[in-house]
């Protein structure tokens, strides 16, 4: 199955697409993990990523959708996989939907903005290993792994927070508009604990792959 995974920073998004990669049997791809592979390569791709940033200058939909082609055609995705982050655009998800590699299915995970604001200003990361911990994990001010302090990010600060929302719903609306027209947008509600969320997304999971089934 080819699944697409969307969420508001907060909403949990990277947790269930790691458990839903493990339950499928299918590679997690998110485009933060594309980006520092591929900075790390000698591809005549990843020198053009390399100088772009180093310019200080946005990858363009052109250099993302090249990366996450070359990254979908590896033999790990034969069997589908779970994207993470990408398609971020309209330009992008029509490219992708132009390709042997469009979804089945982008599935949202829905949480309401005071929701969103109330995790992430409790969100606490160390500073030395970056493992990010919220108000259910850790109620200490070190971090259990390796005992270094536990900081707030600036950007989880709930200023900083409802900035990065509004600029993440506006980028994100017209490929939401676009896989809804497509009839392969699906919502499930991300409150509550991380199983029961998990449970409500297997659902969806089990209805677009009987729906796919009987399609072919």
């Amino acid at each position: 199955m080819r699944l697409g995974l969307f969420g508001l920073p907060g909403a949990g998004k990277g947790t269930q697409a790691e458990r839903i990669a493990k339950a499928l049997l299918i590679p997690h791809i998110s485009t933060g993990d594309m980006f520092r592979e591929m900075q790390k390569g000698s591809s005549a791709l990843a020198h053009r990523i390399r100088d772009t940033l180093a310019k200080g200058e946005l990858v363009s939909d052109e250099m993302v959708t090249s990366i996450a082609l070359e990254r979908l055609g590896r033999p790990d995705c034969k069997n589908g996989f779970i994207l993470d982050g990408y398609p971020r655009t309209l330009n992008q998800a029509k490219t992708l939907e132009s390709s042997a590699f469009s979804l089945d299915t982008l599935l949202v995970i829905d949480v309401a903005r005071s929701e969103i604001l109330r995790r992430l200003s409790g969100r606490r990361v160390c500073e030395y290993c970056k493992s990010v911990f919220g108000e259910q994990d850790y109620q200490a001010e070190v971090c259990p792994n390796d005992g270094h302090p536990l900081r707030q990010r600036a950007d989880d600060m709930p200023e900083a927070v409802s900035i990065r929302l509004e600029l993440f719903e506006r980028n994100f609306l017209p490929v939401l508009e676009f896989y809804e027209k497509l009839g392969r947008l699906r919502h499930v509600d991300g409150l509550g604990s991380t199983e029961v969320v998990f449970n409500r997304i297997s659902r969806v999971i089990d209805e677009v792959g009987d729906k796919v089934k009987n399609d072919k």
